[in-house]
């Protein structure tokens, strides 16, 4: 349930969209977002394993959680255009969008699944800056979940054993899909700097 839009009520959006794919693929990549197992095994994740930091001068968690939600609808919506993201190939949803006002922190979660049906999941946490001040910032963090694409049966399993297998995301997180989000917010996001690294 929403709760009012001045943070003193906790709300999760229930009315998310289903995420555009079929069969087995969808199987899938609804098995492996809770598995996750290139996310496993410190070390071996760190190629795949983005983290950055953004400052929002202009809307407190709340607003903001609320405009990353939207922002993440919006590359979804994007994405089904074969003008837009990846030529309509690539597909995105929002998975959860909730705040809590007793701590106030705000979460979002955005699925990315590539052309080739490739799993990654970028993790948005809003809160108030350290030390007080206006406006918020965003812990955002963006990860591989396994080393086979999706449309391969199986994979969801297969990936399993093959955990300790290092890979590289090709920098698809930092350059596609961070941006992506940042781009469409209605309050100017900027990633503040030495804050961007892959983190074991």
């Amino acid at each position: 349930m929403e709760g009012k839009n001045d943070g003193t009520e906790s709300w999760k959006k229930k009315d998310l969209k289903p995420i555009r794919l079929q069969g087995y693929v969808k199987l899938q990549v609804h098995i492996q977002k809770f598995l996750k197992p290139a996310m496993w095994l410190p070390g071996l994740r760190y190629p795949h394993n983005w983290w950055e930091t953004w400052s929002v001068a202009t809307a407190d968690p709340e607003v903001c959680v609320r405009d990353m939600g939207r922002a993440i609808e919006n590359v979804a919506i994007a994405a089904e255009s074969s003008e837009g993201i990846g030529d309509g190939q690539m597909v995105f949803q929002l998975a959860s969008l909730r705040y809590c006002a007793e701590e106030g922190v705000g979460y979002a979660k955005m699925i990315c699944v590539s052309k080739a049906r490739w799993l990654d999941i970028v993790e948005l946490k809003v809160y108030k800056p350290e030390g007080g001040g206006e406006g918020s910032e965003v812990a955002a963090h963006g990860y591989s979940t396994g080393f086979l694409p999706l449309k391969i049966p199986l994979a969801c399993l297969i990936n399993i054993p093959l955990c300790f297998i290092p890979f590289s995301d090709n920098k698809i997180i930092r350059n596609t899909w961070m941006p992506g989000i940042r781009n469409r917010l209605e309050h100017k996001a900027f990633v503040q700097e030495g804050s961007e690294r892959y983190k074991l």
